[in-house]
């Protein structure tokens, strides 16, 4: 998935370089808790908007108590700056990974900056949920609107909370807990004191979110609005494809890759998603039509090349299916004819006077046979050799751009492997007058195919599937000391 758009708030703090939450401070807290919660059970102050507000503004408080001075990226010398030395450092196991523990939150630094945290102890249960519901009850008391503005500036600051608490559960990879607080924030742009409820950005990032959890009914809501509203991101277009795929809606995913590349012409991540579901589909005229205007975009990416090559590399495979099946439709025909054809002889006693005429007209049902299918195969095969051509095109065009791309040299390989098989097959079909040239032009192919494979060998010396044909090539084409060379090898890798 794509990126996420994040509003990162830095604090600049003076003069309160300890404000790492102490004893002292969850002493207050709790005894100021206590007195709220004793308000609340006091049927005057209960319906007083001023009671709730006072009660968010104190759990906005508690819930920042761990974390106020903290922000993404920090360095680990700002970090002990503000916090003073960790109780205890525990390093990896990952490379560059290092937790600092304290006593009420751990932190984790990935190659010295602040990656995450996890709070370890809370004075209370989910503080930032119980502020909104304490600014959504005085909202709800507050019917003459004279604490709006009190309201409003507690929702503004709880949204910060909301989008920093974001950050971080999607930086320890939980999602679900990343689009919940996203929810939040949407929540709170919904009431009558933000009234912010197209704020694009927070519903894409909702649904996103949403979709990076697998909650594809969730993002599916969110990312169509962000579309509707037309938030300026192509990712809107590539997350919506891959929730409606994952409901095996192929129809709307389908739908809104379309969308998002007439709205995004030249975005590469948006073609990639098409090119891909083509290729797999075998659509071959779509596929091409996209990866032609994907290397429009981006020429210099071997990918898309070699992505072209393989779509004419599967036709010719597809084609050679094809041959067999030709072939073996034109066997069971003939096969038919002459059991026909001694059926006939048989009824005339075995009467070899009878049988020259028996046999002719046969041989006339043989040969109309044999040139059908002989059409057939030379309109296949004519097909083929475009086919191939046009693989060849695209992976000497991937090789040019990447010289050291094992994979376009290894195709290429296997592209005239095949094509020379084809012909020594045709070979032992032909007149004997004619094997000799078959023979010596399928071997041009495997002498083509050769060039290509030692490249691939000297580029990856340890691929074994490489190896094994540059065997199979160097014995069809009579290389003795070089056959005795890659076998070497090929014993040695085992």
């Amino acid at each position: 998935m794509k990126r996420i758009t994040f509003f990162i708030l830095l604090f600049f703090i003076a003069g309160h370089i300890n404000a790492f939450c102490q004893d002292a401070d969850i002493k207050e807290f709790t005894s100021k808790l206590d007195k709220s919660n004793k308000a609340l059970e006091n049927p005057k102050k209960n319906t007083d908007p001023k009671t709730w507000i006072e009660r968010g503004n104190l759990l906005q408080s508690i819930a920042s108590a761990n974390t106020q001075l903290i922000r993404g990226d920090m360095t680990q010398k700002e970090v002990k700056l503000f916090m003073n030395e960790p109780k205890k450092v525990i390093s990896g196991p990952e490379a560059g990974k290092e937790q600092y523990v304290y006593d009420r939150i751990t932190l984790t630094f990935i190659n010295g900056k602040l990656k995450s945290w996890k709070e370890t102890q809370q004075i209370i249960a989910n503080p930032i949920g119980e502020a909104f519901n304490s600014y959504n009850k005085a909202s709800e008391l507050d019917v003459n609107g004279k604490n709006k503005s009190a309201i409003a500036d507690g929702l503004k600051n709880l949204k910060t909370l909301f989008l920093k608490e974001a950050f971080n559960y999607y930086s320890l990879n939980d999602y679900t807990g990343a689009f919940n607080s996203f929810k939040q924030i949407l929540d709170i742009n919904e009431m009558k004191q933000i009234n912010l409820p197209n704020d694009t950005a927070f519903i894409y990032n909702t649904g996103y979110t949403a979709a990076a959890a697998g909650l594809n009914d969730e993002a599916i809501k969110y990312l169509s609005k962000a579309a509707e509203l037309k938030y300026k991101d192509p990712g809107v277009y590539k997350n919506l494809k891959l929730a409606y795929f994952a409901k095996k809606d192929t129809a709307n995913g389908l739908n809104a890759l379309e969308k998002g590349v007439a709205l995004y012409p030249g975005n590469l991540e948006i073609m990639v998603e098409l090119i891909n579901y083509y290729l797999l589909k075998g659509n071959k005229d779509k596929a091409v039509s996209y990866l032609s205007q994907a290397k429009a975009a981006d020429p210099k990416n071997k990918s898309f090349y070699f992505a072209e090559g393989g779509l004419y590399s599967n036709m010719c495979d597809k084609i050679d299916t094809q041959l067999a099946d030709i072939d073996k439709a034109k066997r069971k025909e003939l096969d038919n004819i002459d059991e026909a054809k001694k059926a006939e002889f048989k009824s005339t006693g075995n009467n070899m006077k009878k049988y020259q005429p028996i046999k002719d007209k046969y041989q006339k049902l043989s040969d109309a046979v044999g040139s059908k299918y002989k059409t057939k195969a030379d309109s296949l095969r004519a097909v083929y050799s475009d086919m191939q051509l046009k693989a060849v095109e695209q992976y000497k065009k991937a090789a040019e751009i990447d010289p050291s791309y094992f994979e376009a040299y290894y195709y290429l390989g296997n592209l005239y492997v095949n094509s020379g098989n084809k012909i020594h097959n045709q070979a032992a079909e032909v007149e004997n007058d004619k094997y000799e040239a078959f023979k010596a032009k399928g071997d041009e192919e495997f002498k083509k195919a050769l060039t290509y494979f030692e490249k691939a060998h000297e580029i990856n010396p340890k691929d074994r599937d490489a190896m094994t044909y540059l065997k199979k090539l160097y014995y069809r084409l009579n290389m003795t000391d070089k056959y005795n060379e890659i076998n070497k090898q090929l014993e040695e890798s085992k």
